[in-house]
């Protein structure tokens, strides 16, 4: 795992597990992860995943494939068509993943998620569910 690179080249953190920066209150992580909108319905677990295809998010930053992260939960943007993966590398803080959900972004990315990461377990014992 490639996690000391992520953590200098990916938007973050952004703040603790389980809060968003925004918000004055813990986040409730969902049972699943919701991308893609209309024909392209896709439901994953929250866990740990791992790239299996190169891909580049928003910023440009290339994800490679055999990274780990924890995935805990998604975000859309309406005014930017873009999704945003929150992510961990520690369990401790959070990351964004920022994805232009656009022909010239990354839909393909996220139209087809398990083409570029694929699910390896569930969240650690004792990953918190909220933080309080």
């Amino acid at each position: 795992m490639r996690s000391a690179v992520l953590r200098v080249a990916l938007v973050g953190p952004k703040s603790p597990v389980g809060y968003d920066g925004g918000m004055k209150g813990p986040i409730e992580f969902a049972d699943y992860i919701y991308l893609g909108l209309g024909k392209n319905d896709q439901v994953f677990p929250p866990g740990r995943y791992r790239v299996i295809c190169d891909f580049r998010d928003r910023d440009g930053f290339q994800h490679r494939a055999g990274d780990e992260w924890l995935l805990m939960l998604a975000g859309f943007n309406k005014f930017e068509d873009e999704k945003m993966l929150y992510v961990s590398l520690d369990g401790n803080r959070q990351w964004m993943i920022p994805l232009w959900w656009t022909p010239n972004g990354q839909q393909e990315v996220i139209d087809n998620f398990s083409r570029f990461a694929e699910w390896i377990g569930p969240l650690p014992r004792g990953f918190p569910k909220s933080r309080d």
